[in-house]
């Protein structure tokens, strides 16, 4: 390792003292340069390939990745409609929470009706449906429909609720059917407990801690006993207040949630209470976990290295050879990661005019390759890192000291000579993903972004939306342009409590992991630099680790096969037969294989037909199909 080492500090210093006798003396003979500098870079990379190659990391051409516009999906269908919500239309607090459960059930391939407290027949209405469920707080604006529902429960009907009931009289006239004992007052929560193995991951971190700033709990949980046939699943921090559980009602069942909150990382637990309904269920997810890399290659990032220079004594650029890019190909061969670097031409402030080329290329080259010839892909971030938005449209998206790009054309210009660069040093790949700079686009620059680089089939933003900037947050989705939305969960080396909360959430939603980090992570306070890299590092391989356990069976994928993946996802609808023993599913929008989750709330797979199917947690199976139409014997 001493020798890849000298290898690159010596590349590091030649290339330096280059750009320096270039600034100084602006000579005029340019291949002066490359005939002594062509064959130091090829030693160099010899010496790096050399080196992968006796750290058991494969140097062969890539494999290509799935060609998005070649994928073809059989015919859809419509989802039967087997679920009644219950909303209030007046209570304009819990419209959030309603349009977060809508969005579950849609995502689920759950077919559903919605109406108003006020207008639902509860004597005859219910007996249509195989579920309910109830998104509003006051139970008592159910009136005497109060008494049908309790005998619907019973016969049994399935019922679920999306946040807390209010303490009143119709929730004390249900509270025996739905597994509560006794009940008190409202309390507060600072964060949520496991209870048991039913969910994806529980077992490798049960407790997460809500972030709130100053803030330490939220008084939105009813203090109750629950009855002891009741199953809980999830609790406050502290154990002490039952927060989701079920109770079983003679033929039917409650699944019950006891706080309230509107953030993304409901979506896991929403999925869980709808899954305990039936006493099976299956529903369709992604199988995929992704890595980015934005800002690389790119030029070594700017910005002071005082962490680097503590801790190692070296400069930035050699920071990045020797010490953070080993760590990257480490993580790889450890964890079966699949990279997407996201290619960053220059780090000007042009946003007008001539657009000069970057001159710079034989890092681009060194790390572009190594990643391609280590079967990662390369995606595009940008000319340079000015957002894609245009000054006189866009102005409501200025952010910080980003500019807005003079006109539609100038920005046009900047994704053609990023893609004439990028092509030019990866003439073997085609660039289908892309990543906005910052997180940041707008429908004019995602609109020019395809004018000019038309193989992008891909985009991958955020998940979460950042304080303060105007991110493009977005769905795992397919947009009516045909551009495959795939956002980044979680980011960074030092996850806090809320993105590991997220990323939990997302194993059991969409069964997805997608995380990008910065080279430039090191240099920025904010992302964890004055802990130093080795604390960094340290923190990021335990979130790796966490990964690896929760979901073993996750597909490692590039960008490219993530969009594949996601695509295949939305295409799909489920039909579902249950019957004694036997869950039958035919699978609408199938191209090659789909994947699902299926729960069984009593038994376990005995046979399968048309797919496999692997246990990723207590009752929960991962299911891969290969046909249209398959079967499940429990």
């Amino acid at each position: 390792m001493e020798d890849l080492q000298e290898q690159i500090q010596k590349y590091e210093r030649e290339e330096i003292a280059d750009k320096e006798r270039e600034i100084k003396k602006n000579r005029k003979n340019k291949n002066t340069w490359f005939r002594v500098a062509i064959p130091i870079i090829a030693m160099f990379v010899f010496t790096v390939f050399v080196v992968l190659e006796r750290r058991g990391i494969s140097v062969q051409v890539a494999s290509r990745f799935e060609d998005l516009s070649k994928i073809q999906l059989t015919e859809t269908f419509e989802q039967e409609k087997e679920c009644l919500v219950v909303v209030d239309k007046k209570g304009e607090s819990e419209e959030k929470i309603t349009s977060e459960m809508l969005f579950v059930l849609d995502s689920l391939r759950v077919g559903y009706d919605v109406k108003d407290v006020s207008e639902v027949d509860w004597e005859n209405e219910l007996k249509n449906y195989k579920t309910l469920v109830l998104s509003f707080q006051d139970w008592d604006k159910i009136g005497e429909g109060a008494e049908q529902l309790s005998k619907w429960l019973v016969s049994g009907g399935r019922m679920m609720n999306t946040m807390t009931p209010a303490p009143n009289s119709v929730f004390s006239l249900l509270a025996s059917k739905i597994g509560v004992d006794s009940f008190s007052s409202y309390v507060g929560i600072d964060g949520l407990r496991m209870d048991n193995n039913a969910l994806i991951g529980a077992d490798q971190k049960n407790t997460y801690k809500f972030m709130l700033g100053e803030e330490t709990e939220i008084l939105t949980s009813l203090g109750v006993l629950l009855d002891s046939k009741a199953k809980r699943y999830v609790s406050s921090y502290d154990g002490t207040v039952p927060l989701i559980w079920s109770n079983d009602i003679e033929d039917g069942r409650a699944v019950i949630m006891n706080y309230v909150i509107t953030d993304k990382f409901q979506r896991g637990f929403y999925t869980l209470c709808y899954s305990l309904l039936e006493d099976s269920f299956v529903y369709p997810v992604i199988n995929g976990s992704s890595f980015y890399i934005d800002d690389f290659p790119a030029p070594v990032p700017g910005g002071n290295g005082e962490y680097i220079e503590r801790d190692y004594g070296i400069d930035t650029a050699s920071f990045y050879s020797t010490v953070w890019w080993p760590q990257i190909l480490n993580w790889q061969k450890q964890y079966g990661i699949v990279y997407t670097g996201l290619i960053i031409e220059d780090y000007n402030n042009f946003v007008e005019g001539e657009l000069p080329r970057n001159k710079q290329t034989s890092r681009f080259s060194l790390f572009g390759n190594t990643m391609i010839n280590n079967g990662n892909e390369l995606g595009l971030h940008g000319y340079n890192h000015q957002p894609l938005c245009v000054e006189g449209i866009d102005d409501n998206m200025q952010f910080g000291e980003y500019k807005l790009w003079a006109s539609e054309e100038d920005l046009k210009n900047s994704i053609k000579e990023l893609v004439e660069f990028s092509s030019a040093l990866y003439p073997t790949e085609k660039f289908q993903v892309y990543v906005p700079p910052s997180n940041i686009m707008s429908e004019t620059g995602e609109k020019l972004l395809l004018e000019a680089a038309p193989d992008i089939k891909v985009i991958a933003s955020v998940y979460l939306k950042a304080d303060g900037v105007e991110s493009m947050v977005q769905e795992f989705t397919v947009e009516e342009n045909g551009i495959i939305d795939t956002p980044r969960v979680v980011s960074g080396c030092m996850l806090d409590e809320y993105a590991k909360l997220t990323a939990f959430s997302e194993f059991n939603f969409h069964y997805v992991q997608s995380h990008f980090v910065h080279p430039d992570d090191i240099l920025d306070e904010d992302r964890g630099a004055k802990s130093g890299w080795p604390e960094m590092s340290r923190q990021f391989t335990e979130y790796l680790e966490l990964v690896k356990n929760a979901v073993p069976d996750m597909r490692n994928l590039s960008g490219t096969d993530m969009g594949a993946a996601t695509y295949r996802y939305c295409g799909l609808s489920v039909e579902r037969d249950i019957k004694d023993g036997e869950i039958d599913v035919r699978l609408g929008g199938f191209s090659k294989e789909a994947y699902l989750l299926l729960r069984i709330n009593e038994g376990e797979v005995k046979n399968t037909e048309g797919c496999t199917v692997t246990e990723v947690a207590d009752g929960l199976y991962l299911v891969k199909a290969v046909e249209e139409n398959i079967k499940i014997y429990y």
